[in-house]
């Protein structure tokens, strides 16, 4: 059984943080989005009419924000205070524009195309990344947060070509990993995080 990630609220009166300096640097003033339905998506969970989103708008957005079918996340590196992403059956390939969301908890990123999970790594928060049926060979780059006794750390790689030594490199990390092995294999799991219940 797969845990969900929170539903959406928002945190109001948050500080800006890197959101302040990304509309200094002119890159989130205003917010820009590569896709109109994740553009929507945020309109929509910030009750934000017509108009351009401003850094301080973004900012306030600190929960999960919802969008299947995409192409691109662009345009969620300036919500600053997101804490997690779910978004399938779409044609994501990047995650980079998560690289900086430093109080993600949870990616949901299903049925796409991501390559590298790179970007999420140094996410402290982070507990959740479920990324089946996408076309992740490895996992270079990817540094995993210290698990919990209390939350399940959870790193869902089924449907991925994975390579045997990266899945060790994972398991080691203390994460409860699932995959399937390489070129269509038996499928697997390890890790022994007691908080996570067994798919």
């Amino acid at each position: 059984m797969r845990s969900s990630l929170l539903g959406i609220s928002l945190l109001l009166g948050a500080g800006c943080g890197a959101g302040q300096r990304a509309q200094d640097g002119g890159s989130c003033a205003p917010v820009v989005f590569a896709d109109p339905a994740l553009e929507a998506a945020v309109r929509q969970a910030l009750s934000a009419g017509a108009g351009p989103i401003t850094a301080d708008q973004a900012a306030q957005f600190g929960a999960t924000i919802e969008a299947n079918h995409l192409s691109s996340l662009q345009g969620l590196e300036c919500l600053v205070n997101l804490s997690g992403v779910r978004s399938s059956g779409g044609s994501i390939s990047d995650l980079s524009p998560l690289a900086g969301l430093v109080r993600l908890t949870g990616v949901e990123v299903p049925d796409n195309q991501v390559t590298s999970l790179a970007p999420l790594s140094a996410h402290p928060l982070l507990k959740q990344i479920l990324a089946p049926n996408n076309r992740i060979q490895n996992l270079a780059g990817l540094s995993l947060p210290a698990v919990s006794v209390t939350v399940c750390s959870w790193l869902d790689l089924t449907g991925n070509p994975i390579a045997s030594a990266d899945l060790a490199s994972a398991c080691a990390q203390g994460w409860y990993v699932t995959w399937d092995g390489p070129d269509g294999g038996a499928a697997g799991s390890c890790g022994t995080n007691a908080a996570c219940v067994r798919p």
